[in-house]
Order: structure tokens, then C-alpha cells, then sequence
């Protein structure tokens, strides 16, 4: 084997052993209010919707809501009695998983 062959096989064997970049796309959330009821979006970084469990909790960190968006990534709900804050998680399949906390102003 000469120089050449060695240094394209040392090559071709760094490439595969070379830990890869995972290809997987980020997943977002938002939330606003709206007098009272709260509206949440969701969507993957190339604007596809991203559906999956929704769970909504306290300043407490209680469960208040735990539901299934819709598939444009939609959901709503009425506005929890007596909290200034919320924490909304979604956790679609394959992994993902955001949060977005909203400060709730009275309406």
C-alpha cells in the first residue's frame, strides 16, 4: 500500500467514525392571552405544525391542563382562575420537547 492509499483509507475511516451532527428539526412554542383564554401555536423551525401533548401548570408548579393540540399546532383554554403566571409545555413525539411561561395580565 502506498502513501496515497494509506492516507485516503485513514481519511475514509476518520469520516465514518467522526461523530455526525443530528439532522432534527427544533420545535417552538407561543402563547399570548387574549382576555381570557389563552391561545398557544406551534410549529417546527421550517413552519410545519408540530402536534403533541400539551401541559399547562401554576407558579406552583401544579398541573392545571393536560390536553393534545390540534393538528395546525393549535390549542386554546380558558383562563386559570387565580394565577399570574403559567408554564406551558409541549412535548411532541420523537423526542422534542419546548416551554414558553406566560405572565398573565388581568382582563
Amino acid at each position: 500500500m502506498n502513501h496515497i492509499q494509506t492516507f485516503l483509507l485513514i481519511l475514509l475511516v476518520s469520516v465514518f467514525l467522526s461523530p455526525l451532527p443530528a439532522v432534527a428539526h427544533r420545535v417552538n412554542l407561543f402563547a399570548y392571552q387574549q382576555q381570557d383564554k389563552i391561545y398557544t401555536e406551534s410549529y417546527f423551525s421550517d413552519g410545519q405544525p408540530a402536534q403533541g401533548k400539551i401541559r399547562v401548570f401554576d407558579n406552583n408548579n401544579t398541573l392545571l391542563i393536560e390536553a393534545i393540540n390540534d393538528k395546525d399546532g393549535l390549542f386554546s383554554f380558558p383562563l386559570p382562575p387565580a394565577v399570574n403566571k403559567i408554564y406551558i409545555v409541549l412535548a411532541p413525539p420523537m423526542g422534542h420537547r419546548c416551554s414558553y411561561t406566560l405572565t398573565i395580565s388581568s382582563p
